[in-house]
């Protein structure tokens, strides 16, 4: 479909493939973080669809932590009562 588009003179444009999600363009797949080439009404479509990113846009803050951090000194304890 790209090609097709292509040859009608639509411009195009290299994309990333957004965290999580994956993109079929003919018989190839692109996985998260891939860089693919696009018309530009096809990359306008799945930017809003949340299938790409905007390479240019701010990153956003990973609000995954890996939990709370304990010191023997501060952790917590374990008392057993006989």
């Amino acid at each position: 479909m790209a090609d097709a588009e292509q040859k009608k003179g639509t411009t195009s444009s290299k994309e990333i493939v957004a965290r999580g999600r994956r993109v079929i363009v003919g018989d190839k797949t692109f996985e998260a973080g891939a860089v693919v080439e696009l018309s530009t009404s096809e990359a306008k479509r799945l930017r809003e669809l949340g299938f790409i990113v905007n390479p240019d846009a701010e990153k956003l803050p990973d609000i995954r932590g890996n939990g709370p951090v304990f010191s023997p000194a501060s952790g917590p304890t374990i008392k057993r009562v006989a």
